[in-house]
Formats: C-alpha cells, sequence, structure tokens
C-alpha cells in the first residue's frame, strides 16, 4: 500500500475539501529514528523558553530579526493587521524606519502570513514600500 506523501484541504470560499497525496514511486530511501540508546524508545524534541524555563508549543512561535544583542523585529501574522490596527502598525513600521535611516542603518523588512490570499498588497500598504512576494515554501 502506498503511503501518504502530502495530507491537506484546498479551500475555495466555504468549501474545504480534504485532499491525500500519494507517490506514484517506491521510495528506495532508509530513514532512521531517533532513540534513547539505553531502552531503544523514541525521542522527541522539545522547544524549551530559555526566559521563562518551561516548554513553548509549536503554535507559540514567531520569527524575529535580531538587529543587537537579544533584541528582536517581529512581525508575524500580518494579516491580522486591518482597520485601524493595522494604520496605528503602519505608522510605527515607517516611524521606525526613519529613525533607523537617520541613525545610519538600513531596514529591511519580513513579513509573515501564511493565510491571506494577497500578502503583497498587504504588506506594500503596511510599509509604504512595492514587496516581493516569497511563496515558495521550499519543501
Amino acid at each position: 500500500m502506498a503511503s501518504t506523501v502530502w495530507k491537506g484541504h484546498l479551500t475555495f470560499g466555504l468549501v474545504s475539501l480534504p485532499v491525500k497525496l500519494y507517490s506514484a514511486a517506491r521510495s528506495e530511501t532508509v530513514s532512521f529514528n531517533q532513540l534513547h540508546k539505553s531502552d531503544h524508545s523514541r525521542v522527541k524534541q522539545v522547544l524549551y523558553c530559555q526566559a521563562e524555563d518551561k516548554p513553548v508549543p509549536r503554535a507559540e512561535l514567531v520569527k524575529g530579526y535580531e538587529y543587537e544583542k537579544d533584541k528582536y523585529v517581529v512581525v508575524d501574522e500580518m494579516h491580522s493587521y486591518r482597520g485601524i490596527f493595522g494604520s496605528h502598525v503602519a505608522n510605527v513600521l515607517r516611524r521606525l524606519e526613519r529613525i533607523v535611516e537617520h541613525l545610519g542603518g538600513g531596514f529591511r523588512y519580513v513579513l509573515c502570513s501564511a493565510t491571506i490570499r494577497n500578502p503583497g498588497e498587504l504588506a506594500g500598504l503596511l510599509t509604504g514600500r512595492e514587496m516581493r512576494v516569497v511563496d515558495d515554501d521550499g519543501a
């Protein structure tokens, strides 16, 4: 029986269709699992917050750019920056850009959203710049 390569949903408005992708050829690769040496049980990777000294679920992860030691700029879930709140975020981003340029630095935006249809348009509205969309996940 062929194994599923990818499972997901295709969504068209209010209709969501489940989709499974199967490989057309049998895989000839060998994979290994990481095991605990003493009892051969599988181990799992745990993401850990150094500041709070506790594990962090993947749903609580964001990506940030470190501009100075332990100082980050994070703009995540940009699709939620709309309306009055979005205009405030846009003003803050533009002010931050002016300050950095005044101090002689360069400014580059990396905005993330996995759920918006028009990311380039919204990113342009937030930043006042023409944006390049990277929509290839590399997988």
